[in-house]
C-alpha cells in the first residue's frame, strides 16, 4: 500500500476536533486540531478539554499520546496563561493516559484563536507505526523552555526542535545566533542544517525585526553554502521568553533515498529575490510518502510586491491562488492537504475568510485560523499548508 488519506471528525462538537490521516507503508500520520469545549471557562478547563479531545482522537486512530511528535499551542495571552496551561496539561495527561509518555517537541506562541472565547488552540502531529516499531532516540539537552523529539522510522531519523533562542543583540545578530544554536543542537543528533526541510520563526515585533532576521539568516546560509533553503514561515507572535526578539522551531530528516525538490509557482516570485532566504515550498520524498511543505504564503504577485493593499477579500483570494498554484506545480491539490494554518492580521476578517473557503470548496482537513502580524504591514493574511501524496508505484 503506497499510502492514502482519510478524513475524520470527533463527536465532542461539530467544530472542536478535526483529524486527517495519511496511511503510509511505515506509519499512519495523524494531523489533529483541537479547540476547547467552552464549558471549561478558564485555562484549566479549556486545557483539559483539548487534551481530552486529543486523547480521544489518538485512541480512535490506534495511537496514544506517546505517538505525538510535535504540538503547537496557540495562546491568547502567553504571559498570563503559559504556566497554568503547563500545569493543567500535565494534570490532564496523567488523568487521561497515565501509562503513556508525552514527549513532543512543543511550540508555545501567543497567536490568539479568532474565536474570542478561546484561550487556547492545539495542533498535533502523531506518527503511529504500522510496520515494526518506532524507536525514540535521546531528546536533545534543551532548557525547560525548549523541547525536542528524535525518532527513527524505518531507516530514517527524524528530529523536531522547538522554541530555540539565540543570544540577545540586534535583530540580525540574534537571528544569526539563533541559527547557530539550532545547528549545535542538530549536531548533537549527528545532523546539520542541510537536513532541515521546514522552519517556523516567530518574532515578537515582526514589523521592526523582519529585515534583521533576513540578514542574519542569509549570512548563516551563505556561510554554510546552503543552496536549497528550507520551507519556512516567519510570523509575528509574543514569545515565551521576555528577553528575546525571535525563536525558531524546525524539522530535520536523515533518510536513505530521501529526495528534496524546490516548489515554485508562476503566480509569485522566489522569496530570496527580495531578501527572504527560504523556499516557497519543498517536496520531500521519504519512506512513508511524498510530503509537500508549503511555506507561509501571502498575497504576493509575480514581482514580489504586495497585491491588493488594504483589501482583505482580494488578498485572501490571491493567497489561496498562490497556495493552489504551488500545489498544482507538484501535481497536487487541496484534496491532498492534511493540515493548514491561516494567520489573519485582524480577527474580524475571519468570517469573511471562512465564506471564501466555503465558496471555493476548500475543506476536509484541520485548519487553524489565528491572529498574527504578517511580515509586511500591508499584508492582511498568510497561509501555510502540508499536503501528502502516496509514494509512486515501483
Amino acid at each position: 500500500m503506497a499510502g492514502s488519506l482519510d478524513n475524520k471528525r470527533g463527536d465532542l462538537a461539530t467544530w472542536n476536533l478535526e483529524v486527517r490521516c495519511h496511511a503510509g507503508p511505515l506509519a499512519k500520520e495523524a494531523f489533529i486540531l483541537c479547540r476547547p469545549d467552552m464549558e471549561g471557562k478558564g485555562i484549566f478547563g479549556q486545557t483539559k478539554s483539548v487534551y481530552r479531545a486529543l486523547s480521544d482522537a489518538l485512541r480512535r486512530e490506534g495511537g496514544s499520546p506517546e505517538h505525538v511528535v510535535r504540538e503547537m499551542v496557540f495562546l491568547r495571552d502567553i504571559r498570563r496563561d503559559l504556566e497554568p496551561f503547563r500545569k493543567a496539561r500535565n494534570r490532564a495527561l496523567r488523568s487521561l493516559a497515565p501509562k503513556a509518555s508525552y514527549m513532543p517537541a512543543s511550540t508555545f506562541i501567543q497567536q490568539a484563536p479568532v474565536n474570542d472565547l478561546q484561550l487556547i488552540e492545539l495542533s498535533a502531529h502523531a506518527v503511529i507505526p504500522r510496520v515494526g516499531r518506532m524507536e525514540t532516540g535521546p531528546v536533545p539537552a534543551l532548557a525547560r523552555r525548549h523541547a525536542g523529539r528524535a525518532f527513527w522510522l524505518g531507516g530514517g531519523k527524524h528530529v523536531w526542535l522547538s522554541n530555540i533562542y539565540g543570544l540577545p543583540g540586534n535583530a540580525e545578530e540574534e537571528a544569526y545566533s539563533l541559527f547557530k544554536a539550532s545547528e549545535k543542537l542538530l549536531q548533537e543528533e549527528q545532523l546539520s542544517f542541510r537536513n532541515v526541510v521546514r522552519t517556523w520563526i516567530h518574532l515578537s515585533n515582526i514589523d521592526r525585526d523582519y529585515t534583521g532576521l533576513n540578514r542574519g539568516r542569509t549570512k548563516f546560509f551563505r556561510e554554510r553554502g546552503l543552496e536549497l533553503p528550507p520551507a519556512s514561515t516567519g510570523i509575528g507572535g509574543a514569545l515565551s521568553s521576555r528577553t528575546r526578539k525571535m525563536c525558531l522551531s524546525l524539522y530535520a530528516i536523515e533518510e536513505a533515498g530521501r529526495s528534496v525538490e524546490r516548489m515554485s509557482a508562476p503566480t509569485l516570485n522566489e522569496a530570496w529575490t527580495y531578501g527572504s532566504d527560504f523556499s516557497r515550498g519543498l517536496k520531500v520524498t521519504g519512506e512513508n510518502g511524498v510530503t509537500l511543505f508549503v511555506s507561509g504564503t501571502a498575497s504576493v504577485d509575480e514581482e514580489g510586491r504586495t497585491a491588493h493593499k488594504g483589501e482583505f477579500t482580494a488578498q485572501a483570494e490571491r493567497m489561496l491562488l498562490n497556495v493552489s498554484t504551488l500545489l498544482a506545480g507538484r501535481e497536487s491539490s487541496w484534496h491532498d492537504v492534511v493540515y493548514a494554518i491561516t494567520y489573519v492580521k485582524n480577527p474580524a476578517d475571519a468570517p469573511c475568510f471562512r465564506r471564501i473557503l466555503e465558496h471555493r470548496g476548500i475543506r476536509g482537513f484541520p485548519h487553524g485560523i489565528v491572529q498574527a502580524d504578517v511580515c509586511r504591514p500591508d499584508l492582511l493574511c498568510e497561509m501555510e499548508a502540508v499536503a501528502i501524496l502516496p509514494l509512486p508505484s515501483p
